[in-house]
């Protein structure tokens, strides 16, 4: 069986004393982010790191991780769509990576349910800083930044990760 490769990265973040978050903040950056990234739109955090991220919506609370997969593990089969993705939509990300140089509009990945995983998650936002939060409409979002071998290990070793975007 495969080992998945999930990698720290250094982030931007949005400067929230310029930035205004709504709902068209991504459009906004995806069509404009090198004159953003020159006016201080964003923060950096340069220490790599992989992201427990978190979004509060009526009352219920969804986890993630934000890290880097590689493009490998697409090809090799560990990386599986869940959906049939649009070949303009590709096109367009590669596009917008190229324009960038950065990923401006990460793709969601999502893995079946692992009890573990979540306790862990969960174990880190308790014993990590809060690096970020945001509102967004009635949505809260939080994020901690992790050096965590344990969470890189078990990611690492995730079967099977799904691409939910499409």
């Amino acid at each position: 069986s495969l080992i998945m490769e999930f990698l720290p990265f250094s982030a931007f973040f949005p400067n929230l004393e310029f930035a205004k978050i709504s709902d068209k903040f991504s459009d906004k950056v995806r069509e404009n982010y090198p004159e953003l990234k020159r006016q201080n739109y964003f923060q950096v955090y340069d220490k790599e790191s992989v992201f427990v991220y978190e979004i509060t919506f009526a009352s219920r609370k969804y986890t993630g991780i934000i890290g880097l997969a590689a493009y490998q593990d697409y090809i090799d089969g560990v990386i599986k769509r869940h959906e049939l993705t649009i070949d303009n939509k590709e096109i367009e990300h590669l596009k917008l990576f190229n324009d960038r140089k950065a990923i401006v509009k990460p793709i969601l990945l999502t893995y079946e349910l692992i009890p573990s995983i979540s306790e862990l998650l969960e174990s880190l936002k308790d014993s990590n800083d809060l690096l970020y939060t945001c509102k967004i409409g009635k949505e809260v979002h939080r994020i901690w930044a992790v050096q965590d071998t344990p969470l890189l290990k078990a990611v690492r070793e995730i079967k099977n990760l799904y691409i939910a975007d499409g």
